[in-house]
């Protein structure tokens, strides 16, 4: 009931994100339009079909007796998110392993709402409490069990207290690992997208508190602040740590005062300038999506710009092999919700990023199905989370999964 809900708010509402396992057709776009997306969409999935199988085959063989992947509820999470509704050998035993692995991934569920395993560190942050909660919240919301509203709704207070909400400060209106601490980009879009794919919850006819609606949009115009503070644009960002590199500019980093991609270090005692990096512009981008810029925003085409001068799958832009994998799987999912199947770099060159990532990743898949980084920088050699942000890679750019709307503009 709760997905036929959804569906029909969808149509009817303001729609702000929507998890489904179909091919989106817009209504914006004319009839022949639309049956060549509609064709193109269904050859993707026809590509990627045996590629998932062997993938959650795989992810099958790996779990944990008590429903787990990699002894955590984020990295069960993406791994239910990774082999949902993937045609395998033995489709009883998908729906089986789902099933427990959704028990596990809930059994962390706290009083206040969050999902993560509390006692694993006495540092709140050190548990990862709003990324474990956010990828829970998504995966919820995916598959979309009868019995799981009231946890979903509980997550997202979660989420949205999370948010820093000092004006004075840097990290106003971003989320980082708790509600502790800093902000980050990474963890900010995780919890963004969650929020964004959760919506309707806040919203009428699902909410009857009439002032909800009105606060999720204020916690949207406040996630803008801090994105403005991670992107290198120093028309808009005036913090001390903004490049004036043009190949900066436009990019993100990973959080005011530190990008994981380095800096341009001053010898003459001058600040040092953060490297933008294509993960995080892409989470950037995605992000801004979200909270409803539309492309005509300078913020979207600086982002856009620097996208296309640092087009590739080879690598994380600014960081070569280190979270190759996460860069790809966030790639995906900004490029669907930016709207667009053709990017052209800035040598004119048109991409059609759909094919590219299909065929790279195919390429990168191991005889047993799974996928591995060979630098280990954020656990990417450890299939268990390398192979899932394949799958949902792949998933996305075929059309089966979608997390969010094209912008306006």
């Amino acid at each position: 009931m709760l997905t036929l809900r959804i569906a029909i708010f969808a149509v009817t509402a303001v729609l702000l994100a929507i998890v489904i396992q179909t091919i989106r057709i817009s209504a914006a776009e004319n009839p022949q339009a639309q049956q060549t997306q509609q064709v193109a969409a269904l050859d993707h999935a026809e590509q990627v079909a045996p590629i998932l199988k062997q993938g959650a085959e795989f992810m099958l063989t790996g779990q944990a007796d008590d429903g787990a992947w990699g002894r955590h509820p984020a990295l069960t999470g993406l791994a239910i998110m990774a082999i949902h509704n993937v045609d395998v050998a033995d489709i009883a035993k998908r729906d089986e392993a789902i099933a427990r692995a959704m028990d596990y991934m809930l059994s962390f569920i706290q009083d206040d709402g969050a999902i993560f395993p509390a006692e694993r560190s006495r540092k709140e942050s050190a548990n990862y409490p709003n990324y474990t909660t956010a990828i829970a919240l998504i995966t919820m919301a995916l598959v979309n069990r009868p019995g799981d509203e009231a946890k979903m709704r509980a997550a997202r207070r979660y989420l949205q207290t999370s948010q820093f909400n000092d004006p004075d400060k840097v990290d106003f209106g971003g989320i980082g690992y708790g509600k502790t601490g800093r902000a980050d980009l990474s963890n900010g879009s995780w919890a963004a997208e969650a929020l964004y794919v959760t919506d309707y919850l806040d919203r009428e006819p699902f909410s009857s508190d009439t002032s909800a609606a009105a606060r999720i949009d204020k916690m949207w115009q406040d996630v803008t602040v801090f994105l403005t503070q991670c992107q290198n644009l120093p028309e808009l960002n005036i913090q001390p740590y903004v490049s004036l590199q043009a190949s900066d500019r436009g990019g993100f980093i990973y959080r005011p005062f530190e990008s994981k991609a380095g800096d341009h270090s001053a010898t003459d005692g001058a600040k040092s300038e953060l490297i933008s990096s294509g993960s995080m512009t892409y989470a950037g981008l995605k992000t801004m999506i979200y909270a409803r810029l539309d492309r005509n925003d300078v913020r979207v085409k600086g982002a856009i710009d620097y996208l296309r001068h640092n087009y590739t799958l080879k690598e994380n832009p600014g960081m070569g092999q280190q979270g190759r994998y996460y860069y790809l799987h966030t790639m995906a999912k900004a490029l669907d919700a930016y709207g667009v199947n053709v990017l052209t770099d800035a040598d004119g060159v048109r991409h059609h990023w759909r094919n590219d990532i299909i065929a790279e990743l195919r390429s990168l898949q191991h005889d047993d199905g799974s996928w591995a980084n060979t630098d280990g920088r954020f656990w990417e050699s450890v299939p268990e989370l390398a192979t899932p942000y394949a799958m949902i890679c792949l998933k996305v750019s075929s059309g089966q999964l979608k997390f969010a709307r094209a912008p306006r503009g």
